[in-house]
Protein backbone atom coordinates (compact mmCIF):
# COMPACT_ATOMS: atom_id res chain seq x y z
CA UNK A 1 0.00 0.00 0.00
CA UNK A 2 1.43 3.49 -0.68
CA UNK A 3 2.54 5.12 2.25
CA UNK A 4 1.01 8.66 0.83
CA UNK A 5 -1.94 8.58 3.55
CA UNK A 6 0.81 8.56 6.77
CA UNK A 7 1.99 11.67 5.26
CA UNK A 8 -0.23 13.72 5.13
CA UNK A 9 -0.88 16.13 8.43
CA UNK A 10 -2.93 18.49 9.07
CA UNK A 11 -1.94 22.25 9.03
CA UNK A 12 -3.28 24.64 11.46
CA UNK A 13 -4.68 26.91 8.75
CA UNK A 14 -8.30 25.62 8.09
CA UNK A 15 -7.54 21.97 8.00
CA UNK A 16 -5.84 22.22 4.72
CA UNK A 17 -3.44 19.05 3.88
CA UNK A 18 0.19 20.21 4.28
CA UNK A 19 2.79 17.83 3.68
CA UNK A 20 4.67 16.27 6.20
CA UNK A 21 7.74 18.34 6.39
CA UNK A 22 6.71 20.95 4.98
CA UNK A 23 8.35 23.40 6.75
CA UNK A 24 11.21 21.21 7.81
CA UNK A 25 14.97 22.21 6.73
CA UNK A 26 16.50 19.69 8.31
CA UNK A 27 16.93 16.17 6.20
CA UNK A 28 17.40 14.37 9.77
CA UNK A 29 14.32 14.90 10.52
CA UNK A 30 12.57 13.05 8.03
CA UNK A 31 15.32 10.26 8.06
CA UNK A 32 12.60 7.65 10.16
CA UNK A 33 10.13 8.13 7.20
CA UNK A 34 12.88 8.13 4.32
CA UNK A 35 13.88 4.79 6.15
CA UNK A 36 10.27 3.18 5.95
CA UNK A 37 9.92 4.80 1.97
CA UNK A 38 13.14 2.55 1.11
CA UNK A 39 11.72 -0.23 3.12
CA UNK A 40 8.55 -0.23 1.11
CA UNK A 41 10.36 0.50 -2.11
CA UNK A 42 12.13 -2.58 -1.84
CA UNK A 43 9.99 -4.70 -0.06
CA UNK A 44 7.12 -3.67 -2.64
CA UNK A 45 9.49 -4.82 -5.68
CA UNK A 46 11.43 -7.55 -4.59
CA UNK A 47 9.40 -9.39 -2.27
CA UNK A 48 9.04 -13.25 -3.52
CA UNK A 49 11.48 -13.17 -6.08
CA UNK A 50 14.43 -15.35 -6.81
CA UNK A 51 17.46 -13.14 -8.47
CA UNK A 52 17.85 -13.42 -11.89
CA UNK A 53 20.76 -11.07 -13.36
CA UNK A 54 18.63 -10.34 -16.30
CA UNK A 55 16.09 -8.70 -13.77
CA UNK A 56 18.35 -6.33 -11.91
CA UNK A 57 18.36 -3.57 -13.82
CA UNK A 58 14.55 -3.64 -14.11
CA UNK A 59 14.21 -4.00 -10.45
CA UNK A 60 16.51 -1.25 -9.62
CA UNK A 61 14.89 1.42 -11.75
CA UNK A 62 11.48 0.54 -10.19
CA UNK A 63 12.99 0.32 -6.22
CA UNK A 64 14.48 4.06 -6.80
CA UNK A 65 11.89 5.56 -9.27
CA UNK A 66 9.21 4.40 -6.31
CA UNK A 67 11.35 5.59 -3.38
CA UNK A 68 11.74 9.04 -5.11
CA UNK A 69 8.14 9.01 -6.30
CA UNK A 70 7.24 8.73 -2.38
CA UNK A 71 10.05 11.40 -1.16
CA UNK A 72 8.58 14.07 -3.46
CA UNK A 73 5.63 13.94 -1.84
CA UNK A 74 7.26 14.27 1.78
CA UNK A 75 8.64 17.26 1.33
CA UNK A 76 9.51 19.74 -1.29
CA UNK A 77 12.33 21.51 0.39
CA UNK A 78 14.91 18.95 -0.24
CA UNK A 79 16.84 17.67 -3.52
CA UNK A 80 16.98 13.68 -3.34
CA UNK A 81 19.18 11.19 -4.65
CA UNK A 82 18.30 7.79 -4.45
CA UNK A 83 21.13 5.17 -5.16
CA UNK A 84 20.24 1.08 -5.65
CA UNK A 85 22.93 -2.00 -5.09
CA UNK A 86 21.40 -5.12 -5.69
CA UNK A 87 23.46 -8.42 -5.88
CA UNK A 88 23.05 -12.43 -5.57
CA UNK A 89 23.07 -13.27 -1.53
CA UNK A 90 25.75 -16.03 -1.98
CA UNK A 91 27.81 -15.29 1.02
CA UNK A 92 30.11 -12.74 -1.35
CA UNK A 93 31.29 -9.73 0.31
CA UNK A 94 30.92 -6.22 -1.13
CA UNK A 95 32.45 -3.26 -0.34
CA UNK A 96 30.46 0.05 -0.96
CA UNK A 97 31.99 3.76 -0.67
CA UNK A 98 30.02 6.96 -0.47
CA UNK A 99 31.26 10.94 -0.42
CA UNK A 100 29.49 14.08 -0.03
CA UNK A 101 30.36 17.66 0.64
CA UNK A 102 27.06 19.05 1.89
CA UNK A 103 25.78 21.05 4.92
CA UNK A 104 25.99 19.03 8.09
CA UNK A 105 23.20 21.07 9.46
CA UNK A 106 20.03 20.29 7.11
CA UNK A 107 21.91 17.51 4.45
CA UNK A 108 21.65 13.83 5.58
CA UNK A 109 21.24 10.13 3.87
CA UNK A 110 19.47 7.16 4.83
CA UNK A 111 20.01 3.95 4.12
CA UNK A 112 18.67 0.37 4.32
CA UNK A 113 20.24 -3.09 3.70
CA UNK A 114 17.09 -5.44 3.17
CA UNK A 115 17.70 -9.17 3.29
CA UNK A 116 14.47 -10.37 3.71
CA UNK A 117 15.07 -12.83 1.13
CA UNK A 118 17.23 -15.82 0.56
CA UNK A 119 18.42 -15.08 -2.84
CA UNK A 120 18.89 -10.98 -3.30
CA UNK A 121 20.73 -8.32 -1.05
CA UNK A 122 19.12 -4.88 -1.83
CA UNK A 123 21.21 -1.69 -0.70
CA UNK A 124 18.72 1.67 -0.78
CA UNK A 125 20.51 5.31 -0.08
CA UNK A 126 18.40 7.99 0.25
CA UNK A 127 20.62 11.22 0.31
CA UNK A 128 17.56 14.23 0.84
CA UNK A 129 20.11 17.85 0.39
CA UNK A 130 17.94 20.95 0.97
CA UNK A 131 17.37 23.51 -1.45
Amino acid sequence: PPLRNSMAAKSEKGGEEAKKGEYTLNFTELQPTAVKIAEHAVTSVLSGEVYEAARVTTWSDKITELALDELQKLSDNFKYAVSCIIMQKNGAGIATSGSAHWDEQTDACAQVVWQENRTIVCILTIMGVAI
